[in-house]
């Protein structure tokens, strides 16, 4: 029954078709896997470090045989049974300090994956915009050819009338050709983008469709994954020097063995079988005095490592908030050009109409006809270039100020 399930799923996910279902398969990806092992691997050091420091128990056993050259007290055979109970009372705070920093590694891993996610997430929206926009230039180059060898098939009919000259014939040809070549870079440029989506992706078959993100209500930022894993990280490093200072204070340790013997003696003056038991208890205290200043210059290393981080991660904070201030102006200079850009295709669009009377009708030169038909294919393809550059702007908007593309996506 599984199988089976799989089997009409798997389809949909080799097709995807929807900008969130690419979302989806990017952030499954080996990358987004690794970082998923990552915070796993994170979490069963911490909860094995926590189970290191609880008291242990021990168990184990020995025999003894002696064949020859035995003295008068030694046995010929000797069993022992023993168990042991250790556990370190106090080793100078490094326990309270170890835990800290793993939990704080552990956090940083959670924080780190879901910027990983939000980054693939942001990189598939870019893609995936740039390719439709591409698209679009491909459909405006492809009607301009329709038109362009339309136009010489009609110039060619009225130069056998003798109405048109064959130089107005070669430069609608030679426009036709530029146009042309223009198309293949721009499907080049599109192999790119596919390449790019499949990588992040894994998928093999795109169908482009229309799709857009929220638009803002009301400009607020929170703390980005990305800060905040480089805030767990740099308390991690703290708690590491605290780690080596720990070195420096004394340590205590209980133990106690419970061992249960049996011996046999066997020789020319008597033989005998003895059992006997015996519990030791051990309390130590040790203190590192002196260390020619080792230890010292250890936790010093690694203080200057944790203000490293700091001043690190003083400067990515500064970076984010410049970049979610220029978002939110690339923003709004986005919706601008949205409006402009459909006024000039209204603008471009009437133009050709006149101009492609006055063309045929023979007032004026395939010069102007000419750069009247590309602005109008030009226009229409960069307003459907500035639409889809302005989702990429809000993308990018709500990645610097902390929020999740994917739940921003309709």
């Amino acid at each position: 029954m599984k199988l089976g399930y799989i089997s009409l799923v798997l389809p949909l996910f080799l097709n995807a078709n929807s900008l969130l279902e690419l979302v989806n398969l990017s952030q499954n990806n080996e990358i987004a896997k690794s970082a998923i092992f990552k915070e796993k691997s994170a979490e069963n050091i911490l909860e094995s470090t926590k189970s290191a420091y609880l008291p242990s128990l021990s168990i184990g056993s020995s025999y003894i045989n002696i064949s020859e050259e035995r003295t008068v007290n030694d046995p010929k055979e000797a069993f022992s049974n023993y168990a042991k109970i250790s556990y370190s009372i106090y080793d100078g705070g490094k326990k309270k300090s170890l835990l800290k920093q793993l939990n704080k590694e552990l956090q940083a891993s959670k924080f780190s994956k879901t910027n990983i996610k939000n980054t693939l997430a942001l990189n598939t929206v870019s893609v995936y915009f740039n390719l439709l926009s591409t698209s679009s230039d491909i459909l405006a180059k492809t009607q301009q050819i329709e038109q362009l060898k339309a136009d010489v098939n009609r110039l060619k009919n009225f130069k056998l009338a003798g109405v048109a000259s064959q130089d107005e014939v070669e430069k609608i040809k030679a426009d036709l050709a530029r146009t042309q070549t223009e198309k293949l870079e721009l499907l080049l440029s599109k192999k790119d983008l596919l390449f790019n989506l499949r990588e992040l992706t894994g998928i093999k078959e795109i169908k482009e469709q229309k799709a857009s993100l929220e638009v803002p209500n009301k400009f607020s930022q929170k703390t980005t994954p990305e800060i905040l894993a480089l805030e767990n990280k740099a308390e991690a490093l703290k708690y590491q020097a605290q780690i080596d200072k720990s070195s420096l204070r004394p340590q205590v340790s209980f133990e106690n063995t419970y061992t249960f013997y049996d011996t046999k003696v066997e020789n020319d003056i008597h033989n005998s079988k003895t059992s006997h038991n015996q519990n030791k208890l051990m309390l130590s205290f040790s203190w590192r005095i002196f260390d020619f200043d080792s230890s010292n210059k250890k936790y010093e290393a690694s203080r200057l490592f944790y203000e490293g981080a700091k001043s690190d991660l003083a400067y990515q904070k500064r970076k984010i908030n410049l970049k979610y201030s220029y978002s939110i102006e690339a923003l709004k200079l986005a919706k601008s050009r949205i409006k402009s850009a459909s006024l000039r295709v209204k603008s471009a669009d009437l133009t050709f109409v006149a101009i492609s009377k006055k063309f045929k009708a023979g007032v004026i030169d395939n010069i102007v006809y000419l750069d009247a038909l590309s602005d109008k294919y030009s226009a229409v393809a960069y307003l459907n270039r500035v639409k889809n550059d302005y989702e990429i702007k809000k993308a990018e908007y709500y990645y610097s100020a902390g929020y999740s593309i994917k739940e921003m996506i309709k």
